[in-house]
């Protein structure tokens, strides 16, 4: 039985296709690196990264401490359990935080740590690459953690009684209340919130 030409080239065709496929999965299969968007290390990644003070303007090497949870984990909600996936270090020889992770996105949560805490904390969504580096050293995405100084409230109260000839709380008195005096009072709070700048 011949095959007449259209039914040969459609063959050839078919074998050149085939034959492509076969050799562009054997090639990602054995150099996945050489593949673009495919790094060689994607595991026990040396991440680094930076924790600063936005209200200081300096960068954090000490009483904070910076976790990370699985991507889509929010550990600012009530009664949140959940210990982080790993904690990260200061390492004074890179001049820098680092922590051992996987590729892939993650939530980082920075915590104050110091005995009396002066900073809010830091909670973000961040992504871990991969690289072909035979080091394992990363950038974390974005590199730097922002944190700001807590803001101090200021209470001020302050009484006033009602003033019948004026018809007016006109009359400032002391934090006691004075039942025979006066009869109808006034109190004014004022809140003062400084280091929000």
């Amino acid at each position: 039985m011949s095959l007449d030409k259209n039914t040969k080239l459609a063959i050839a065709v078919s074998l050149i296709v085939v034959a492509g496929i076969f050799v562009a999965f054997n090639y990602t299969t054995l150099f996945p690196s050489s593949v673009v968007g495919i790094e060689k290390y994607q595991e026990d990644l040396i991440t680094q990264f930076r924790v600063f003070d936005s209200t200081a303007q300096t960068t954090l090497t000490s009483n904070v401490l910076p976790e990370f949870y699985a991507d889509g984990t929010n550990p600012l909600i009530f009664g949140f359990l959940t210990t982080p996936t790993v904690v990260g270090s200061y390492d004074s020889t890179l001049a820098a935080w680092t922590a051992v992770l996987d590729k892939g996105d993650y939530e980082i949560l920075v915590k104050d740590t110091a005995g009396s805490k002066t900073k809010y904390p830091a909670y973000e969504g961040v992504s871990v690459p991969g690289t072909d580096l035979a080091d394992h050293k990363v950038v974390l995405s974005p590199y730097q953690v922002n944190m700001v100084k807590r803001a101090t409230v200021t209470v001020t109260p302050t009484m006033y009684a009602y003033n019948v000839t004026s018809g007016a709380y006109d009359i400032s008195v002391s934090t006691t209340l004075n039942s025979t005096a006066y009869d109808r009072w006034r109190l004014h709070i004022e809140f003062t919130v400084g280091g929000t700048n």
